[in-house]
């Protein structure tokens, strides 16, 4: 999916306010799971998280309404007696 290669980095994982630092978010990289950190004003990380937080409920519904057409579409090739190639 072209959006999630784009933003990987942003919507792999949900982010976490800091409990240490009221000025940082914690994030994870998609490629192998692992931390980073992004410093913020203090007063904007709580809006920035849950707007990732919305981010990335939007795109695991795309990635369900994609897995739904290819499922269509391999259900209807078959029926019309195709092979399906997604």
């Amino acid at each position: 999916m072209i959006i999630e290669a784009k933003y990987g980095a942003l919507c792999a994982f949900p982010w976490k306010a800091s409990e240490e630092d009221p000025s940082q978010i914690e994030g994870r990289w998609a490629e192998d799971d692992s931390p980073y950190v992004v410093t913020c004003p203090a007063q904007l990380r709580d809006q920035l998280v849950d707007l990732q937080g919305r981010l990335y409920d939007e795109l695991a519904s795309l990635k369900d309404l994609q897995k739904e057409v290819n499922e269509q579409r391999r259900r209807l090739d078959v029926f019309l007696g195709g092979s399906y190639n997604a």
